[in-house]
């Protein structure tokens, strides 16, 4: 053969399967400007390490908490892991339209000595035979009737799907971090409730002592006064190991030593905020990262269907083989050069691709309910959520008239329990008031905003977008 030939058609053959690669994925269109991940992959270690950081956080904001989960959860980076090996997939699925190349070689050995007896000629003998052969060959799919295209468009559904599961465990994420960044904000102010508590017991106590010993009450009041005093010193080791827990929590977060050392920055005052229920919903139908896969995912299974159905038409596949012999008793080798264009095609495989395609209906099916169901259960939890926001910027402002009159209360009745007016139960009962007055203002005022970063979560959209908090000159300056 011509080896000009030869080499023209390998040419052709490469330059066809170059023209059939499709274009580049934008992945833009899929990525939050709020969760964008960050530059750089770190490489992959034979051996995981857990490296943690265990020096002091002092001032730590909600934003940078933030940041330093982003950048240093595993769940997030576990996600990036998962996105580029779909983006591997992708490569894969191109192959199809690049060529292959095979070879074989082969020795063959026979050392037996055969004698060959002719009747009435006398005999002969065979000596030993080797034999090398040896082949080479580059083949390519000319025309598949788009079933690798199918493909390539289905690996790249899979990859914007990837894209949005990272984006979705990146806003959970987010979410967990300031659920847990107001919540030992929480911690802390229940502690100072907890020992203002304290100390005012203590003081009750030694009232209480001092009226006896007046002959103004009974044993029994100083009795009260100190169960009531071991009581309160009880709730404050209970705030105490409210505060650990929940800084251990913000520590694993961020990929620190579970008792590293966190001291936060200031919280934000507590602002009320209007929001638009319905502007709420349609942002979350079209930016939750959950209701979008649904859609990347059934269009990833539409491109796999179209491509199992290209797979019944025939595929032309071009080959060019080059073999080699060598025969050390014959002649000595001999080559052969052969370039194929052939159609392949496997009409019936055993009904293999018609289950294929039942399963992918059933499969589309049931991704369509469940985005149904999907729609139906972000609209129900946003409103959900909007009446619990209500209902927190109710509890704070009851919280603080709440607040108000009890300690004015407490004035009243410690007053008179100095004087022998009043029993040590209303003392105590007065006190009590206090302290749930106050410990509900604080459960109220920081959950408030822990119900905000919720919605974030669940509408794939953060609140600057459509939040407006009071006081504030626009949407999102409430943080």
């Amino acid at each position: 053969m011509n080896p000009s030939v030869v080499c023209t058609g390998l040419a052709t053959l490469l330059l066809l399967g170059a023209c059939a690669a499709p274009l580049d994925l934008d992945e833009g269109a899929y990525r939050s400007r709020s969760y964008a991940p960050a530059e750089g992959r770190a490489a992959v270690d034979t051996e995981p390490e857990l490296k943690l950081d265990a020096a002091p956080l002092e001032g730590l904001n909600l934003q940078r908490a933030r940041d330093l989960a982003l950048v240093r959860n595993h769940t997030v980076k576990a996600a990036a892991a998962a996105v580029e090996a779909a983006r591997a997939r992708i490569a894969e699925a191109r192959a199809a339209f690049l060529p292959t190349v095979s070879g074989r070689i082969q020795r063959s050995v026979n050392e037996k000595v055969t004698t060959v007896s002719i009747p009435g000629g006398g005999s002969f003998s065979l000596s030993p035979s080797y034999e090398t052969t040896g082949s080479a060959q580059l083949a390519i799919s000319l025309f598949a009737f788009g079933r690798d295209v199918e493909a390539v468009k289905a690996a790249r559904a899979e990859l914007t799907t990837q894209i949005l599961d990272e984006r979705f465990v990146r806003q959970q994420l987010l979410f967990e971090v300031t659920q847990a960044w107001y919540r030992l904000h929480e911690s802390h102010a229940q502690v100072q409730v907890a020992q203002d508590a304290v100390v005012s017991s203590a003081r009750q106590l030694e009232d209480a002592k001092n009226i006896v010993k007046a002959g103004r009450a009974t044993r029994d009041t100083e009795l009260t006064a100190k169960v009531e005093w071991l009581a309160r010193r009880q709730d404050m080791i209970i705030a105490n190991n409210a505060v650990i827990h929940a800084q251990r929590i913000l520590n694993v977060l961020l990929v620190r030593e579970v008792d590293a050392v966190v001291t936060l920055g200031a919280a934000p005052d507590f602002q009320k905020v209007t929001i638009d229920a319905n502007q709420l919903v349609s942002l979350g139908r079209r930016h939750s990262p959950t209701l979008v896969a649904f859609r990347s995912r059934r269009i990833a299974l539409e491109h796999h269907r179209e491509s199992i159905e290209r797979s019944f038409a025939p595929e032309i596949v071009g080959a060019v083989n080059q073999s080699y012999s060598n025969f050390r008793e014959a002649t000595g080798y001999s080559t052969n050069l052969q370039a194929t264009i052939a159609a392949e095609w496997t009409p019936v495989n055993g009904g293999r691709r018609i289950g294929q395609l039942q399963e992918i209906h059933a499969n589309l099916v049931q991704l369509r309910e469940q985005e149904l169901q999907a729609h139906q259960d972000l609209e129900l939890d946003v409103r959900r959520l909007l009446l619990d926001i209500a209902e927190t910027e109710s509890a704070v402002e009851l919280a603080r008239e709440a607040i108000v009159a009890a300690e004015e209360n407490f004035r009243i009745i410690s007053d008179r329990f100095r004087r022998g007016k009043v029993t040590a139960r209303e003392q105590l009962e007065a006190q009590t008031t206090l302290s749930n007055a106050r410990f509900a203002f604080n459960q109220s005022r920081f959950g408030h905003r822990t119900l905000i970063a919720s919605l974030e979560a669940q509408i794939g959209v953060a609140s600057d977008d459509w939040a407006i908090f009071e006081g504030a000159t626009g949407k999102g300056d409430g943080k």
